[in-house]
């Protein structure tokens, strides 16, 4: 550690065995300014740790919910305490890290107690699913996810989970679908459709094979394959708004408005895709209504 403040941390790099988490870091990095401690923040300053040389244990908790959010798997939410880690998942994880730090040998059955502290650990911190920044266009989302940087729409949340939906069962999948992507990147788009055909196959509930599948299909000049991509992640029972209104904009572009129209009225809300779709939808039937009428003129 640099030398951190007026008399308050070693001049010299230093190396103290106590746990300390990610959230620590900007409060001490604060007091070590001089800029005072800031209540507001969820994590602790190592000032006076790094002073003395020793700190209380502090548990740690860590998730990673992208896959439960975009994919509807598991949660992975876990919590550190001592030299114990604990990873709640269908399939339970405890990891002895002093002896174990490459986390190999999984210890939930044989410590049982210590698994059962663990987890009511876990649940003295907040596990509510994170908070969703907001959305941008369906078209923006659509090639941000080709280029395998965003997830889209959240799943709808589940009261249970078993072991087919752990994701350290699910590696393959997430494989498959990078593929499938990577390969519509590099201009090969019936690879691509094939790819992602595969993950479907395998698991038919994966709202993000569904959506990619059908833009390749839309960028591709395949407009009737793309709508019934969508219409099929429907009968699946995927209900992602992007599902539905990516499936009303693709109606409504194709001179389907009364399907359009009955998909996305009452769903558009402030979505402006959505809302656009929904304008041209109106737009056709009126032309289709106007044009039925006899000239009474």
């Amino acid at each position: 550690v640099a030398e951190l403040g007026a008399g308050t941390s070693p001049a010299t790099g230093v190396t103290i065995d106590a746990a300390v988490r990610h959230v620590d870091l900007v409060p001490t990095i604060l007091e070590s300014a001089g800029a005072g401690r800031d209540s507001s923040l969820p994590g602790a300053s190592l000032v006076e740790l790094m002073r003395i040389g020793r700190g209380e244990d502090r548990p740690s908790y860590f998730e990673a919910m992208t896959a439960n959010l975009s994919r509807g798997w598991a949660p992975l939410r876990g919590v550190i305490v001592g030299r114990d880690k604990y990873i709640d998942l269908p399939t339970q994880e405890l990891y002895a890290l002093d002896t174990d730090a490459r986390e190999e040998s999984n210890l939930a059955e044989a410590r049982r107690d210590r698994t059962e502290v663990l987890l009511n650990a876990l649940r003295g911190f907040n596990v509510a699913p994170p908070s969703l920044p907001g959305e941008e266009t369906s078209a923006v989302r659509d090639r941000l996810r080709a280029l395998g940087y965003v997830g889209g729409s959240p799943a709808a949340p589940r009261n249970r989970y078993g072991e087919a939906d752990d994701p350290k069962r699910l590696i393959e999948i997430d494989a498959m679908l990078h593929r499938a992507g990577d390969l519509y990147q590099r201009g090969k788009a019936d690879e691509s459709v094939q790819a992602f055909q595969q993950v479907i196959a395998r698991r038919p509930n994966t709202a993000d094979a569904y959506r990619y599948l059908a833009f390749v299909y839309w960028q591709s000049g395949r407009p009737d394959e793309a709508i019934q991509t969508l219409e099929a992640a429907l009968k699946h029972g995927i209900t992602h708004r992007d599902v539905r209104v990516k499936l009303g904009v693709y109606l409504a572009e194709t001179g389907h408005a009364g399907r359009a129209i009955q998909l996305l009225d009452g769903l558009a809300g402030d979505d402006i895709e959505a809302l656009n779709a929904l304008g041209i939808a109106y737009g056709q039937a009126n032309r289709s209504s106007v044009s039925r009428c006899p000239d009474v003129s």
